[in-house]
């Protein structure tokens, strides 16, 4: 049943989520965020692409600016400079030519516009005739009434014009398609010497989003009831009079074009195209101009059936446009992506309008669902941002293949939805989950933490107590006594935190719970609160490390001018009574007991026989042989009056020195025996050809004194200490 409520709680939040992103993106809070994402989208999946080979850049550059200064002036160039250039190009047979470049008024002559055709606008249109493929722009536009305008607006259109380039579109008036072209009222058109010889003529009208980015366009221009192509447009359609609008694209014969639901065209823009500059071009016309045809800089064959866009990208001729790919892309690459979308069939389609409310709805729920049906912080967190990234990553795959996908909207959704999840978890579910997670995160790994976080039911019985087998680690800092003695308060604080960090960042990394710090003494365990069959050897390899980690603190202490620190380190396994002990004002999550007691009883040997790590008998039975182990006593420790074998855990197991250290231990290991078996001198010899081994010298010398004075005939090797 609480599975059942907490299902339909899950659906409710991801159903509220919903209709808050709806409303949102119905009142377009989403749109600057959606069109960021199409931007990113498009830098990833076309900043390589290139354009159609067929379409050649052509650019008034600022080093054509340059070059042409000293010889033309200033921009803008005299009409002749067009046609040399017009007239070198037609040498290679361009299949078309277009002028992204307004020609509307006369040239001009000094600072004024010449009231009459000049040399260079007469030649200019006949260079444009002579072509044969020469498209120019024309620029129609939505003006805003003014003193200035007033009689300029609603012109009709010269009739030369609309019979020579206006286009019948079928289809253009039905509610579905009427967004389709834009509404203009005022218009500046090329030279009408220059229309009447030109091939056809396009619109230049880009208009930017809200946010000032050109992205989309209106492919079909409406003046008066005329309507009229694009620069992109037109030499596609080259004198085709008649095309259809259906819902939602333009069928310009086989070819379906996609529009948006504002009748918008996206251009799928290219990040690299053929770029020529003018100045190259014009210095190749020069010397054709006078004969020489050898080693020109550009050759005419370089156009031959290419598609020649001419316009500008420097700076100071303002033609520099910031676009999804690029803040400065130069305005004719617009025209020029149009084109190549048409040539290629290569256009961006939406997707149906309903796949965004269901992605938003799925990834509402899968968020909900993700947060409250997990106790694990990392996955209440890790699974919406995973689901976010994948559905991302779908995006821009689908972007590869021209479909857009919405984004800001779903992932809205999943936030939204996660977001309102986890504050309903965090005020009810979690807060008994923090107080366990409070009470054991000073003990346990953080990761330990998380294991027992998904069976919180099995912790609660820690208050009442259980008994458990497990091991327990015990190290002290050797002389650390008259150590803090000679140290000031606040220097021994700064050691003993150096020393700390390391020692309980190895207790954790072999999955240890401190039980508690005493002075410079630690006290951990292994095998709970989370179980573990392998705890000894977990708590081994812990006090291994310890001892390696202890070089690295030594070398810290050093720089800071501390002395050396020594160390030593007792482990036992066996039972022990585990939980939260104390008072209800304070309570202590530990262990008590005789095998508690062993422990610190075996650290305090590691003195005695000049060792770093001890191990109790119940402790080396658990491990696999995998750690080097070699017997040092057989003891019986103030307060048992059983002996208790301890070894010598004498390093990790992917120690350089291993295979050596397994030697000796075995070594140690026989002569140890033969010391029991009262075999003297067998065993000093044993013991005298291992070097620099205290416990060897120890036996060196017992075996020694033992030749001389035997002990008595009940002896069974068991040293028996008098202090703790």
């Amino acid at each position: 049943m609480k599975k059942v409520k907490k299902a339909f709680l899950t659906i409710g939040l991801a159903a509220l989520c919903l209709l808050a992103v709806v409303a949102l993106e119905r009142s377009g809070s989403f749109d600057r965020l959606e069109w960021m994402t199409f931007d990113a989208r498009m830098r990833i999946a076309r900043a390589e692409k290139h354009t159609n080979d067929q379409i050649v850049l052509l650019m008034i550059d600022e080093a054509s600016l340059q070059a042409l200064n000293p010889l033309v002036g200033r921009w803008p160039w005299p009409r002749v400079v067009f046609a040399d250039l017009l007239e070198f190009i037609s040498l290679g047979k361009p299949k078309a030519v277009l002028f992204d470049i307004l020609f509307t008024e006369n040239e001009r002559c000094g600072a004024e516009v010449s009231p009459e055709l000049t040399s260079g606008d007469e030649r200019f249109m006949a260079a444009t005739g002579m072509t044969g493929t020469t498209y120019h722009a024309a620029q129609m536009l939505k003006d805003t009434p003014d003193d200035f305008n007033k009689t300029l607006l609603g012109r009709p259109l010269p009739t030369n014009f609309v019979d020579s380039f206006s286009l019948e579109v079928e289809g253009l008036q039905a509610p579905a398609t009427r967004k389709f072209s834009r509404t203009a009222d005022n218009y500046y058109l090329p030279l009408e010497g220059l229309y009447l010889a030109a091939r056809g003529v396009g619109t230049v009208d880009f208009a930017p989003d809200p946010d000032g980015v050109f992205r989309r366009t209106k492919l079909l221009t409406d003046y008066g009831g005329s309507i009229f192509p694009s620069l992109g447009l037109a030499p596609y359609l080259a004198g085709v009079k008649k095309i259809k609008a259906a819902p939602g694209a333009l069928e310009l014969d086989a070819l379906r074009v996609p529009l948006d639901s504002e009748g918008c065209y996206a251009v799928n823009l290219h990040g690299r195209y053929e770029l020529l500059s003018v100045s190259g071009v014009l210095a190749s016309a020069q010397k054709v101009m006078a004969g020489e045809v050898e080693k020109l800089i550009i050759h005419p064959s370089e156009f031959e059936d290419k598609i020649v866009i001419i316009g500008s990208s420097a700076v100071g001729v303002e033609s520099l446009k910031p676009t999804a790919i690029s803040s400065t892309t130069p305005g004719p690459l617009l025209h020029a992506s149009i084109l190549s979308n048409l040539i290629e069939g290569d256009f961006l389609q939406d997707a149906p309008p309903w796949f965004g409310l269901v992605a938003s709805l799925l990834l509402s729920l899968a968020g909900g669902f993700a947060v409250l049906y997990s106790t694990k912080t990392w996955f209440q967190a890790g699974a919406p941002l995973s689901m976010g990234l994948t559905y991302s990553i779908c995006t821009v795959s689908a972007f590869n293949s021209n479909l857009v996908l919405p984004v800001t909207s779903p992932l809205a959704a999943l936030f939204f939805s996660s977001l309102t999840a986890v504050i309903y978890y965090n005020s009810t579910e979690g807060r008994a989950r923090r107080k366990m997670r409070r009470t054991f995160s000073l003990y346990v790994a953080p990761e330990m933490l998380d294991r027992m976080m998904e069976n919180p039911e099995e912790q609660e019985s820690l208050a009442l107590g259980t008994e458990e087998t497990l091991s327990v680690l015990f190290s002290d800092i050797r002389g650390f006594t008259d150590l803090s003695e000679k140290l000031p308060a606040t220097r021994v604080v700064e050691l003993l935190n150096i020393y700390f960090s390391e020692m309980v960042d190895s207790i954790f990394r072999h999955k240890g719970t401190i039980d508690k710090f005493i002075g410079d003494a630690i006290m951990s365990f292994y095998g709970a609160p989370v179980h573990m069959p392998d705890h000894a050897k977990k708590a081994v390899l812990s006090a291994l490390d310890m001892i390696e980690r202890l070089k690295r603190v030594n070398n810290t202490l050093a720089a800071r001018g501390f002395a050396p620190l020594e160390i030593g380190i007792g482990i036992n396994t066996g039972n022990v009574v585990l939980g939260n002990i104390g008072s209800e004002k304070k309570l202590n999550y530990t262990v008590i007991g005789d095998s508690v007691n062993l422990a610190a009883r075996i650290e305090g040997l590691c003195k005695q026989y000049s060792t770093e790590v001890l191990i109790s008998e119940f402790t080396h039975e658990q491990l696999d042989g995998e750690i080097p182990c070699s017997i040092v006593d057989v003891v019986a420790v103030k307060g048992k009056k059983e002996p208790v074998r301890i070894f010598r855990a004498r390093c990790l197991p992917a120690s350089e020195g291993v295979e050596e250290a397994r030697r000796e231990a075995a070594e140690i290991n026989r002569g140890f025996e033969l010391y029991m078996e009262r075999r003297w001198e067998e065993a000093v010899q044993v013991f005298s050809a291992i070097e620099d081994d205290p416990v060897a010298q120890l036996y060196v010398a017992r075996c020694t004194l033992f030749k001389s004075d035997p002990p008595p005939a009940d002896w069974e090797g068991i040293v028996v200490l008098k202090t703790k």
